[in-house]
């Protein structure tokens, strides 16, 4: 699927939930003047702070990458087998 997803850190509430957008869409985010400290992250990095009135441009890119898929085991199957979901619980006696 070709989109844009935009995802709210540590969000509080239950309406923070993450947007998927057309990847044809262009979204612009805009530092306000009463916007005080306000950090970009990037996959739990912190690679800028904006001051008033600058913007960030999130948009498609206009190159595409190739991913690795292992057709031995899902991503699923990776995580029952290392945190033993499914598993019965044992007990000591």
């Amino acid at each position: 699927m070709e989109a844009i997803e935009v995802s709210p850190v540590s969000p509080h509430t239950l309406t923070l939930r993450t947007i998927i957008f057309p990847s044809d869409n262009i979204l612009t985010i805009k530092a306000e003047p009463n916007d005080a400290n306000l950090r970009v992250a990037l996959d739990g990095i912190i690679v800028a702070q904006l001051s008033s009135g600058e913007e960030i441009i999130v948009k498609k890119a206009d190159y595409k990458i190739k991913l690795i898929k292992f057709e031995k085991s899902s991503f699923y199957e990776v995580l029952r087998t290392k945190l033993h979901w499914g598993a019965r619980p044992l007990f000591n006696s």
